[in-house]
């Protein structure tokens, strides 16, 4: 992207250049913190479903924030990365990046109540898009155990604990395979709206007069 940023601007001390640096990297963080949001809520998605399939107990730990989480969620974390890959993401991430030097001068991010607002509020689709991800396996293994109350209370002899451990992991990866359709169209509509969010977030931290 080509500058508007005459020498004039340009900080003498010290200081001047630090808050300049300051600014770019909150408004880097920013960017980082929309894209982190579709991977946090797949990762929770994940750690539901692990939890209702009965792995609770079987955690992998994550190489990148060392955070130990169920198999499930980083199965789907993985998925979800290698799909944002292959739809471009990494490109609308850029064209975002660019796009903040047509609102926002070096330096002239202002940080109003309007930013953490938007900030905030998109934060929230992250809990609606976990839910989404984990509802439908949640209602299958829901009725599995329904079924499984209704068998012990028909036959008591039977050992429903020993039976209901790989039923429940069974359903959940017969279900788990029909995730992989819903989350390729839950990434294409993110980076649809990744760049309308972010032009949100520029506008409202924006000087006005660039």
């Amino acid at each position: 992207p080509q500058l508007s940023f005459p020498g004039e601007m340009f900080p003498s001390t010290g200081l001047g250049i630090l808050l300049i640096v300051l600014g770019e990297f909150i408004l880097g963080l920013i960017l980082g913190m929309l894209v982190h949001f579709l991977f946090s809520a797949v990762q929770f998605g994940g750690q539901i479903i692990g939890f209702q399939m009965g792995f609770a107990m079987v955690n992998v730990v994550d190489p990148i924030t060392g955070v130990s989480n169920a198999i499930t969620a980083h199965f789907l974390y993985m998925c979800t990365m290698l799909t944002f890959l292959v739809l471009n993401g990494h490109l609308a991430l850029l064209n975002a990046l660019s796009l903040s030097f047509e609102y926002i001068p070096p330096g002239g991010l202002l940080l109003t109540p309007a930013v953490s607002n938007s900030v905030l509020e998109f934060s929230n689709l992250m809990f609606v898009l976990a839910i989404k991800i984990a509802a439908p396996i949640m209602a299958a293994l829901f009725l599995v155990d329904l079924s499984l109350a209704l068998i012990s209370r028909a036959a008591p002899q039977m050992h429903v604990l020993v039976l209901g451990f790989p039923i429940k992991i069974s359903v959940g990866f017969f279900f788990l395979a029909f995730i992989f359709t819903t989350m390729s169209i839950y990434v294409t509509d993110f980076l649809r709206e990744i760049e309308l969010i972010f032009r949100t977030i520029m506008k409202a931290g924006s000087p006005g007069d660039f």
